[in-house]
């Protein structure tokens, strides 16, 4: 039901754009948009999508020319990620930017309300198409990660805490890695083998979406601290690195009794972000400890830091 109604609502916000006309588009976008971040699914969606995005002021001038038309990427996937960034210059620029979109896609017409819904009508029906059928395979990586999370803080945590105390990291992986075969992360096996080494979990390897993910243990009583988290840092990008994947994930099981804060530049929906080269890391901390003080507890529990510069640096 709940997806049903997503997909509704979603319909019904681009048909909100679709019917603008010249003096309301800008205003109709900007409402779409707020749709699009102020739902944690679709938000988690159009993060991916803004992972290493195209540069699009260079496609202006070397992909749009007035007379021979547009040229659009060949892979549905960086097609998507165009026509997203387009419409951000759209609804930021207007008609700086539009009647030059306009006539290279084929609109001619005097009318102002004619080419602009010409126009976003040419850009917002590739992003709608493919908003629409992730929402349907209901399986974007981050908002997985992020039930994944709620689920074991709510409601596992002694179960996991048990796992960790039987069998350390390696059950945890197990655990994480059934959890998203079962939400439709397509194979997701333990281990494979790159260049740098073994990842804990990578799915999809076939395709551009894989997901690199990196598990550590955070419990600085057993000597699993800074130096740890940094390792599993490290090695997700070097996967990143290894499968031309953009984007990959450390995910960071907190069996201790100190709260794990890792101070970064960038965060996304609750998970913290950090851009590595021409590489994403998403970081994920959940808490696994069932004795973990709360947070109204006084005096209030220790805070572990952790720098983001210290993570990308050569610092031991």
């Amino acid at each position: 039901m709940i997806e049903k109604n997503l997909r509704y609502e979603l319909q019904i916000r681009r048909n909100r754009v679709l019917d603008s006309n010249h003096s309301t588009y800008i205003s109709e976008l900007k409402l779409f948009f707020d749709f699009l971040r102020n739902q944690h699914y679709l938000l988690s969606i159009v993060e991916e999508l803004k992972i290493n995005p195209p540069n699009t002021k260079k496609w202006m001038d070397e992909g749009v020319d007035r007379a021979t038309g547009v040229k659009l990427p060949e892979t549905e996937f960086e097609r998507v990620k165009l026509c997203l960034a387009l419409l951000e210059e759209i609804r930021d620029n207007g008609d700086t930017i539009i009647f030059v979109l306009g006539e290279a896609t084929g609109c001619y017409s005097g009318n102002l309300t004619d080419l602009v819904q010409h126009t976003v009508s040419y850009f917002i029906k590739p992003l709608y198409d493919y908003l629409d059928s992730r929402v349907e395979e209901n399986n974007s990586i981050l908002y997985v990660l992020k039930r994944f999370k709620h689920k074991v803080e709510w409601f596992k945590r002694e179960e996991l805490f048990n796992l960790y105390e039987k069998g350390g990291e390696k059950e945890l992986d197990a655990y994480l890695r059934e959890f998203l075969f079962d939400q439709g992360i397509e194979y997701p096996f333990s281990n494979p083998e790159s260049p740098s080494g073994k990842a804990d979990i990578v799915a999809d390897v076939e395709s551009y979406e894989a997901l690199i993910l990196e598990v550590k243990i955070f419990n600085p009583d057993k000597s699993y601290e800074k130096g740890y988290i940094k390792k599993g840092f490290l090695q997700a990008h070097r996967y990143t690195n290894d499968y031309s994947i953009p984007v990959g994930f450390l995910f960071i099981f907190n069996a201790g009794e100190k709260i794990l804060k890792i101070n970064t530049k960038e965060s996304t929906d609750g998970f913290m972000k950090i851009q590595f080269g021409d590489k994403t890391i998403y970081i994920v901390i959940v808490e696994i400890n069932p004795n973990f003080p709360s947070a109204s507890r006084t005096p209030q529990p220790e805070v572990y830091e952790i720098n983001e510069e210290y993570l990308r640096s050569s610092e031991s």
